[in-house]
């Protein structure tokens, strides 16, 4: 059995801003918490605007804690999109296979569960190609 996790003390004081800081600080902005199912719990601490991610094989879940997250999520082959703001004390669940981003304008903390490996990441404007 694991022992619970204290968020405070997990996000700490560490940030990064996700459009200028360098590929070290922004992975040291978030820690994995532990293992979900056959996934992982992963907390970030963050700001800016994530590059494109799908996950295949399952949904991902996040828990604002703090701030707001802005994402944007598209459809299928199509020029359809969805954005949907989720504020702090919110919870909102990304559909397995969506390319989606996310855009915090300022600094936000977020509680992230994947029940499956991460999958493709583009920095490209639209990933469908």
């Amino acid at each position: 059995m694991r022992p619970p996790v204290d968020l405070a003390e997990a996000f700490g004081d560490k940030s990064a801003n996700l459009d200028t800081d360098p590929l070290e600080k922004i992975r040291a902005a978030g820690a994995n918490l532990g293992s979900f199912d056959t996934g992982d719990i992963t907390i970030g601490y963050f700001r800016g605007t994530s590059p494109w991610e799908r996950h295949i094989d399952g949904d991902e879940f996040f828990y604002v804690v703090e701030g707001e997250i802005k994402f944007t999520l598209l459809d299928g082959e199509d020029e359809g999109r969805d954005e949907v703001a989720v504020p702090a004390g919110s919870i909102f669940v990304i559909p397995r296979g969506r390319w989606h981003r996310s855009l915090a304008g300022h600094p936000v903390k977020v509680l992230i569960l994947r029940v499956a490996d991460h999958g493709p990441v583009s920095f490209e404007d639209d990933p469908r190609g």
